[in-house]
């Protein structure tokens, strides 16, 4: 990369002279501009104080604006420069000074740089969107923005890039797990669009091309996860595109799957915890490149198995939100079940971590009180989440509360059957094919079921689904609309369903 100026999106001056720079100048130059723009896109801004290839003498480096100091004391109420030597080494109360640091971070970008530009699109009737830099893992979640969600929560139309095309790649990698977590804080922000930039850029710097079947498969995984509205980057049909008679089919297929599931409710009934605090917790600057692993490995152990967890509660059609320790703590908890925005959920996973806010805890004592599931997967939090808080406190809470049958060494078939006992889902296959996945949503009274094939395997499964009657399947590919034969059983509608290698259809019924 040529060496470029950047601006410190910590710097609240530093973001309204760029505002002032950009987005002014549009509304000068664009009359009108809220009744002709829809939204404002801003693609990765980020803290630049990590590396992709360090060079030699490369220094580990902190992200600092000129008044850090006066607003953590303000925030966190102690004084940061004591502790400073915490943030680059195991030293004192490393755990909780670090969470208060990328916390503020987090606060500080939300509000500096995401949050004045929405103010901006606000008073000029647009809406604010965008995407962050490197979503895919945790770590790169605290390396450029801190805190994932509480920049999100500033965006009105959250987004995500997806580079590639290759379906194998995104749910084998970690690709899918970007529009979950997008779609998750969507949902807890009670916003009903989101976007994704899509292409085939990684096939194309390869000298090839996505084919229609694998465009397709990547719009199903993309509106399965909760995207519904893609921006299209894929070569469109001018210059050495004309010949290419399948774009438009590809659009149509879109807008398919969008007319379904955008504005559509997403309905589930499992929410998993998002674990950046132990990712905090764990975390000091190196002079080495994001592609490489961290040094601290239970850093890296929390953030593999989160993915793992993920990947494993879609292969077995258990589909999820992901939710961030202040929602949890802002939840209404009653008969039962926990709600966040207009999603409502029976039972909580807790992923493997070490570090988590003492309010989150009680918070869960208070779910599981009320007959929420609640379990712990792999190491459990021992420390607190910050250095106002004992961590003798959270080691003993999470001790009392993740014991006996709610915790479980590690993400596998028995957690899957312990949620499945719950009828955590109100969808499930025969047999068992962790490469259909299955998302619910709800449209004006109609469920409807998004049922996708991930693999290039042609196959047959018995679906069933809980008091179904008058069931139709829809076939975007095709546009047609069919009622299916159900056979019902026990309160469950049995169908039986081919499905072609990539194919994507839906199940609906009232």
């Amino acid at each position: 990369y040529k060496k470029r100026r950047y601006i410190n999106i910590l710097n609240a001056d530093a973001v309204r002279a760029f505002i002032e720079l950009t987005h002014e100048a549009y509304a000068q130059r664009i009359p009108n501009i809220g009744n002709r723009i829809c939204a404002i896109f801003t693609d990765e801004p980020s803290l630049m104080t990590t590396y992709i290839r360090p060079r030699t003498g490369a220094l580990p480096a902190l992200p600092w604006v000129e008044d850090l100091l006066e607003q953590f004391k303000r925030r966190k109420g102690y004084e940061l420069q004591p502790y400073l030597e915490s943030l680059f080494a195991d030293v004192d109360d490393y755990r909780g000074v670090r969470c208060d640091f990328y916390e503020v971070i987090g606060q500080l970008i939300a509000e500096r740089y995401f949050g004045q530009i929405q103010k901006w699109c606000h008073a000029h009737g647009i809406a604010s969107s965008g995407h962050l830099l490197a979503e895919e893992r945790l770590l790169w979640h605290v390396m450029y923005y801190g805190d994932f969600f509480a920049c999100l929560k500033r965006m009105d139309i959250p987004g995500i890039d997806m580079l590639t095309s290759d379906p194998k790649a995104i749910v084998n990698g970690r690709g899918f797990i970007v529009p979950k977590l997008i779609s998750s804080a969507a949902h807890i922000m009670e916003r009903y669009e989101t976007m994704s930039e899509t292409s085939d850029y990684v096939q194309r710097r390869v000298k090839k091309r996505a084919t229609l079947t694998e465009m397709q498969a990547t719009a199903n995984i993309l509106y399965l996860l909760g995207i519904n509205t893609i921006t299209s980057y894929y070569a469109h049909p001018f210059g050495d595109a004309r010949a290419r008679k399948d774009y438009a089919r590809y659009n149509i297929y879109v807008g398919r799957l969008s007319v379904l599931l955008r504005n559509a409710l997403h309905v589930c009934n499992l929410a998993v915890l998002y674990p950046i605090a132990g990712i905090w917790a764990n975390f000091y600057p190196t002079a080495l490149s994001m592609y490489q692993p961290h040094p601290n490995e239970r850093l890296m152990e929390i953030d593999e198995q989160f993915v793992h967890l993920c990947r494993m509660l879609l292969q077995n059609q258990l589909d999820f939100d992901i939710v961030d320790e202040a929602a949890i703590q802002s939840a209404v908890i009653a008969d039962g079940r926990f709600r966040i925005g207009k999603e409502s959920y029976r039972a909580l996973v807790i992923p493997t971590t070490d570090a988590i806010h003492l309010a989150t805890l009680q918070r869960i004592a208070e779910m599981v009180n009320e007959g929420i599931f609640v379990i712990g997967v792999g190491k459990m939090p021992t420390f607190a989440a910050s250095h106002n808080e004992k961590d003798a406190e959270v080691k003993a809470l999470s001790q009392k509360l993740f014991r006996a049958e709610r915790w479980m060494p590690q993400a596998d078939s028995k957690l899957v059957q312990a949620l499945r006992a719950i009828k955590c889902s109100d969808v499930s296959i025969e047999p068992p094919i962790p490469h259909v996945w299955i998302a619910h949503y709800l449209r004006d009274g109609m469920h409807i079921y998004f049922v996708i094939n991930v693999s290039n395997q042609l196959t047959e499964c018995t679906i069933m689904l809980r008091d179904c009657n008058n069931l139709m399947l829809w076939n975007p590919d095709t546009g047609d609309v069919h009622g299916m034969k159900i056979t019902m059983a026990q309160g469950y509608g049995r169908v039986s369903l081919t499905l072609q290698p990539y194919q994507g259809v839906f199940l609906t019924h009232e």
